[in-house]
């Protein structure tokens, strides 16, 4: 334990101004009936740079809760004495040592005068960093993780074993829907701050989105897993705003996550926050974020969008706050090409304290540079209420790859600090060339997160990996009824030298039994690479369907040279027989129309993927285009009501929405001016109701048709 009167005489004061600009302004043009919602700060500020000598989390919070019980006594006598009419409500803090005060413009002028305040600040108006949704969505692609997880590096972590077993991470944003499949296994704890009551009803959406690019998925290479660490234990999600957006008391959820730390032993090692202000100079969570520093908790923040501020890519010295906190990791936005995509705000931070004071600075030659680092922020899939998944954009979708990334990092090395991680995660970004920028730069800061480059670089962990593996016994083929043997080349891309390395290969697939699952590697020293000593087999039923694909796991098992245990997975896919051709070209009538083998249109593989075909001709050997589209209603081949509608007549009337409905206007005959319709039998004219869907397009040399929309 510390001693009581070192705690008080260890601070110092920051070059701050006691009243913002903006206060000033809104106290000045205030009527003495406003309520305003303020953060005063007290005198002393922490000792950021004495409570690192505290040598455990427990006794550093137990730092700032005397500090703040011995120096907010005075403030909360003052308080405790005004009206209900003149102070609205007020709550102590030790996340920060201030008041989080709801009162009258006279009271805040009060409080400005006292000699034992530091700061006082308007609570900043704070938004979700809005998502849109993406008008993009990729197919789906079987035994392949997403697009994101991809790039960055998240499968390459899991086929090592990395899928955040063991670590605690957590986010502030509008609620978590518990029960999506994404997040089977994970539990919750969580805390409402809005006035809603309940932290894992999610009416917005936007906490269920960035949650599960946390967490989401199981880590076996599905479409849906869409989480770069699914395994965490545990997920703690502190709700700041309510079904509508608008947020709740965002010092309290500060405090809760760091009261889980430092009293409740929950180890929570980082947190998502996708949110921020357009204030870029304002200082209300400073102090905040510097406690959760202080008690290991890694903050990772949203740099903001574009369209939230009103600004343009183009516009610098945009990123918000707190994003742009030399003290977070602000997370930019980058899309498929790994390219800045215009949707992240871009820095620098402001020049001025306490941004260029470099004692606050993660990175020894930071010097404004925001973002830190980026991630994919532009047609992101995640999960939403209701067991669902959408694409959105935006930096919040960017945010929580970070966040995952530091739970797989903390997985390779529980000892790893805040600032050690933040150092690794920088260090190890990708760089790709060709985007029109080097680095860092405001767009991306050091580059596009690299977990497995991070999880690499850790001292003392034999990462084994499968560099190839081959197939023998069956031809070229793997046919219904044979059996093949599966050969495995082994690498060591890790720091210490891997020994006793067996494998176990397994499926699930009905059609196949592994008729040899067990293999040995030689001992593995770092960058040796070996073949297995055992071959592996399977054996495909005789009763296999042309196609089938197969998907293998592969688990190493072996230890590090001082004995501890390890284990990696491998996942692969093998397909038994060919399949034959995807698509078939039908004549219908006078037309030929392209399909697939089943009775798709357009063409869709068996991986989902869309393709072109033939496509629709008519006549046989004509144009490849539908030149018009017919409505055919008959109870028999000698009556039928016909009418037809030409592309180049798009602009009449033919098709007019009816009741939500397209509906044909009566004709007969061979020409559209003829009335009523004429099948021989009966001459009174019909209104017919069909349910049609169309595109408008452009048609090249007609001038009354322009850029094709969907309608």
């Amino acid at each position: 334990m510390f001693n009581l009167l070192l705690v008080v005489l260890s601070f110092f004061t920051p070059s701050w101004e006691k009243v913002p600009a903006s206060l000033q302004e809104k106290l000045n043009t205030a009527s003495e009936n406003d309520i305003l919602t303020v953060i005063v700060l007290m005198k002393p500020f922490p000792d950021y740079e004495y409570v690192k000598t505290i040598p455990d989390i427990k006794t550093r919070a137990s730092y700032f809760k005397i500090l703040a019980q011995e120096s907010q006594r005075g403030i909360l006598d003052f308080l405790s004495q005004k009206s209900t009419a003149d102070v609205i409500e007020y709550e102590s803090y030790w996340v920060y040592n201030g008041i989080r005060l709801k009162a009258k413009p006279s009271v805040i002028k009060e409080i400005i005068k006292r000699e034992d305040v530091l700061r006082v600040e308007l609570e900043p108006e704070v938004f979700l960093v809005k998502p849109k949704k993406s008008e993009d969505e990729s197919a789906p692609q079987p035994f392949v993780a997403p697009w994101n997880m991809r790039m960055v590096g998240a499968d390459s972590a899991w086929a090592h074993g990395f899928r955040g077993e063991g670590v605690i991470i957590g986010g502030m944003d509008t609620g978590v829907d518990t029960s999506h499949p994404a997040f089977d296994g994970v539990q919750f704890k969580g805390a409402d701050f809005t006035s809603e009551g309940n932290p894992f009803y999610d009416g917005h959406g936007h906490g269920t989105h960035t949650t599960g690019t946390a967490i989401g998925g199981t880590g076996n290479f599905d479409y849906n897993d869409i989480g770069v660490a699914p395994n965490v234990p545990l997920f703690v999600m502190a709700k700041i705003f309510d079904s509508n957006g608008y947020a709740g008391n965002i010092s309290g959820a500060f405090q809760y996550i760091a009261s889980l730390k430092a009293d409740s032993g929950i180890d929570i090692r980082s947190v998502n926050n996708s949110w921020g202000s357009c204030n870029t100079t304002s200082t209300a969570y400073w102090s905040a974020v510097q406690t959760w520093r202080s008690l290991e908790i890694f903050p990772v923040f949203a740099i903001g969008n574009n369209a939230n501020c009103g600004t343009l890519c183009s516009q610098t010295g945009t990123a918000g706050t707190p994003g742009n906190y030399p003290t977070v990791i602000g997370v930019g936005t980058v899309g498929a090409d790994s390219c800045h995509d215009c949707v992240g705000q871009r820095g620098p931070a402001p020049n001025q304290s306490p941004w260029n004071d470099p004692t606050y600075w993660f990175y020894p030659s930071w010097n404004l540079q925001k973002p830190d680092i980026a991630a994919p922020g532009s047609n992101v899939r995640s999960s939403i209420p209701g067991g669902g998944y959408a694409s959105w954009d935006g930096s919040s979708m960017a945010t929580p790859h970070v966040n995952g990334a530091l739970a797989l990092l903390f997985q390779a090395n529980p000892s790893l600090t805040v600032d050690s991680a933040y150092m690794i995660l920088i260090n190890t970004a990708k760089r790709p060339a060709g985007c029109g920028y080097s680095y860092p730069n405001d767009r991306v800061g050091w580059g596009v997160v690299n977990v497995w480059e991070a999880i690499k670089t850790q001292m003392g962990i034999p990462i084994v990996t499968i560099t190839t593996f081959d197939t023998t016994g069956a031809g070229a083929v793997w046919d219904p009824g044979e059996t093949i043997t599966i050969d495995f080349v082994a690498k060591n891309v890790g720091q210490d030298t891997a020994i006793n390395l067996t494998g176990k290969l397994r499926t699930t697939n009905p059609y196949v039994t592994v008729v040899d699952s067990e293999g040995a590697w030689p001992d593995l020293a770092p960058g040796d690479t070996a073949l297995n000593t055992d071959n592996f087999a399977a054996y495909a039923d005789p009763g296999t369907p042309n196609g089938t694909v197969v998907n293998f796991v592969l688990t190493i098992y072996g230890q590090d040279d001082q004995g501890n245990p390890k284990e990696w997975t491998y996942n692969f896919s093998l397909t038994i027989g060919q399949l034959g051709s995807l698509t078939f070209d039908v004549p219908a009538g006078n037309a030929l129309l392209t399909v697939t083998h089943k009775g798709a249109i357009p063409t869709q593989d068996e991986g989902g993927n869309i393709g072109t075909g033939t496509g629709f001709k008519w006549p046989i050997n004509g144009a490849n285009h539908l030149f018009y589209g017919s409505v055919a209603i008959t109870n028999s081949s000698s009556y039928v009501v016909d009418a037809w509608y030409n592309y180049q007549d798009a602009f009449d009337d033919d098709f007019a929405p009816r009741d939500g409905l397209w509906w044909i206007p009566p004709f007969k005959g061979d020409t559209m001016a003829d009335a009523g319709y004429d099948d021989g039998n009966h001459s009174a004219p019909q209104n017919i109701y069909v349910r049609q869907y169309a595109y408008a397009f452009s048609v090249t040399g007609n001038p009354g048709c322009g850029n094709g929309v969907l309608l």
